[in-house]
């Protein structure tokens, strides 16, 4: 029935799973191997995933890494007690609503500009957040000759950041494809992993200002990804065979035609 209705329709994604002379059910561990694999092809194969899974690992290392390290600031530079340092998380939530709010700012750009600029009009806020996202303003007030609330306003603007940037991306490949939100995230949970192993290391060895200059640095580095991202988006889905045969899929049509011999 399924070959008919391909033959008849041109539609050649007409299925029926058991039925003699059809596909059958794919086997467990083809259904198990398709999404270990994926990701990995993703970030190999597409640069625009292979650019944001870079700046997602990153984020989202940096940022546990971050939290890890409020304790150890406020306690051992600013001498807090447990309860003192356990307040400054109150800054996590801070930052994530705030983000919340930007990203319905977001919202309404995207509206806007969707019919010009296509999924790239979900980056505007994301260019943003990448020239804020550098964490200087907590490493460098991160001293005892700094007043304490200096940290914290430097934390509070990199939870903001990272909350919206995290938001924005994973956003922008369900426009393209939901599949490469997969890889997304495979990076945050592996940054989120990774980075604490040595983080603490590198905050005994070089100081909690040095270390988090370190990765200031590097966020530095990836300022131009969002940017690169919103100016060349377009040309480089064009180059993309995946995102090619996507587009094609979804140009067959939708709608079932009932054969003439059955309306009869």
């Amino acid at each position: 029935m399924a070959k008919k209705l391909c033959i008849e329709t041109g539609d050649d994604r007409y299925r029926v799973w058991g039925e003699p002379g059809e596909e059958t059910r794919p086997k467990l561990s083809a259904m198990i191997k398709m999404p270990c694999t994926w990701p990995i092809m993703f970030v190999l194969t597409e640069p625009i995933v292979t650019s944001i899974c870079i700046w997602v690992f990153f984020m989202s290392g940096v940022l546990y890494v971050q939290i890890g390290s409020v304790s150890g600031v406020f306690k051992h530079i600013y001498h807090f007690n447990v309860g003192q340092s356990g307040l400054v998380f109150i800054i996590v939530v801070v930052g994530s609503i705030l983000g919340l709010l930007a990203n319905f700012y977001q919202d309404v750009l995207y509206r806007k500009c969707v019919s010009q600029r296509g999924p790239e009009a979900r980056l505007y806020i994301a260019c943003l957040v990448a020239l804020l996202l550098p964490i200087f303003i907590y490493a460098w007030t991160a001293d005892s000759r700094m007043f304490w609330t200096w940290p914290v306003v430097g934390l509070s603007i990199f939870m903001f950041c990272s909350f919206v940037s995290y938001q924005v991306v994973f956003i922008y490949l369900a426009d393209w494809e939901v599949s490469r939100t997969i890889s997304t995230g495979l990076a945050r949970n592996m940054g989120s992993f990774g980075f604490p192993l040595f983080s603490h290391i590198m905050f005994k060895k070089l100081t909690y200002k040095w270390a988090n200059t370190i990765f200031g640095g590097v966020a530095v580095l990836l300022i131009p990804v969002p940017f690169i991202l919103f100016l060349y988006g377009p040309s480089l889905r064009k180059r993309s065979t995946m995102y090619s045969q996507l587009m094609q899929d979804e140009e067959k049509p939708e709608q079932f035609e009932f054969p003439k011999s059955q309306l009869d």
